[in-house]
C-alpha cells in the first residue's frame, strides 16, 4: 500500500482502498467517556473485513437491538450512546 499526492491510500493496482470508519460515541453517568471506532472495508468487488477498536469501554455483550453493549472502563457503570 502507497500513498499518492492526493493523499489516498492506494493498493497494488493503483485503486484507491475505500475504508468506512464509524465512530459511536459513549458516557457514564460519572461523566466518563468512550468510543468504539469500526472500520470495515468498502470497496466493491473485494473481500469483506471489519475491525473494531474500543477506548473507555469494557464489553458487555449485547443489547436488545443486536449492538455491542459497553460498561465504563473506571467505574463499570452502563455506558449510554451519545445522541
Amino acid at each position: 500500500m502507497t500513498a499518492t499526492p492526493d493523499g489516498l491510500p492506494r493498493c497494488g493496482t493503483g485503486d484507491p482502498i475505500m475504508t468506512m470508519r464509524t465512530r459511536r460515541y459513549f458516557t457514564c453517568i460519572n461523566g466518563h467517556s468512550g468510543v468504539e471506532t469500526t472500520s470495515e472495508n468498502d470497496q466493491p468487488y473485494s473481500q469483506h473485513w471489519e475491525s473494531v477498536r474500543i477506548e473507555g469501554l469494557i464489553d458487555a455483550g449485547k443489547d436488545p437491538r443486536g449492538y455491542a453493549h459497553y460498561v465504563c472502563v473506571e467505574c463499570q457503570a452502563p455506558m449510554l450512546e451519545k445522541a
